[in-house]
């Protein structure tokens, strides 16, 4: 009896003695992976500014409407961040189970552990994810000759409908699917496209409807440009690429498809 107690003991102590390894390494080990990625997109990032203009020189044409090629290679960017953002997806889901729980009187202990294992496990690996996130999307905008202020534009009005009615974001970041930065970003490029209907000096209407959006964008009337529905020619433009373009879409990863990632000063992302 006395050496089966003794058995016991040791095999707790040496369970909790892995338990407290794990504690302090898997911290450590997940740090290293997201600076690794981090540090890559920081280069690609600086890469990408380089070879194809700051993101705030995008100009649209002048309806707004978007070329098949440049969807098509939106689209390769989408598809290169497809298996992170299916990740971040499934810890989404994972955090949403735990949720479940807020709504049982008396949930079963050992169920709540399961998940509570399994949440920890799926949280822990957020941050490398986040910097391999940040490098695939760079390292394909690269790729597709895009910059992110084009990427950001064809990203706005592909998936304006979701946008627009879910502000808030999803389980994972508390951060706004479109923050004040983008927000900025969005009042330029739209400036640029103005600039061009004003040289073009035919559409008269145009001219006014493009300075009454950046009028409701810089007054905070409006999170989004067309919020009361996208214009004609965008949307003709996206039509035949709706269902690529739905397939390749997670709310999961929503509040990180437009953050650019700093270049100086430090691993992380830039919001304002």
């Amino acid at each position: 009896m006395v050496e089966d107690s003794k058995g016991c003991l040791k095999g707790c102590l040496i369970g909790c003695g892995v338990a407290v390894l794990l504690a302090v390494l898997l911290p450590i080990v997940g740090g290293v992976l997201m600076m690794g990625g981090f540090r890559q997109a920081m280069d690609g990032r600086e890469e990408l500014e380089r070879r194809f203009g700051n993101e705030e020189s995008y100009v649209p044409a002048p309806n707004g409407a978007i070329d098949a090629d440049r969807i098509e290679r939106f689209l390769t960017v989408r598809e290169a961040v497809a298996e992170t953002s299916s990740r971040l997806q499934d810890a989404s889901h994972q955090m949403a189970r735990m949720d479940q729980f807020d709504d049982q009187d008396d949930p079963p202990t050992m169920e709540i552990l399961r998940e509570a294992f399994k949440t920890t496990r799926a949280a822990m690996g957020i941050g490398s994810r986040m910097g391999e996130f940040f490098d695939s999307r760079n390292g394909a905008l690269l790729a597709a000759e895009m910059n992110l202020g084009e990427y950001t534009y064809i990203y706005v009005m592909a998936y304006h409908d979701w946008l627009v009615s879910n502000e808030d974001g999803d389980e994972l970041f508390d951060e706004r699917p479109v923050n004040r930065r983008i927000r900025k970003l969005l009042i330029s490029i739209l400036e640029n496209q103005l600039v061009v209907v004003l040289e073009d000096g035919v559409d008269t209407e145009a001219k006014e409807v493009l300075k009454e959006e950046i009028v409701q964008l810089e007054d905070y009337d409006a999170v989004l440009p067309w919020e009361a529905g996208l214009p004609e020619p965008i949307t003709v433009s996206l039509a035949p690429y709706r269902q690529r373009l739905d397939e390749l879409f997670w709310p999961a990863s929503a509040s990180l498809d437009l953050m650019r990632n700093k270049s100086m000063g430090g691993i992380g992302v830039e919001t304002e």
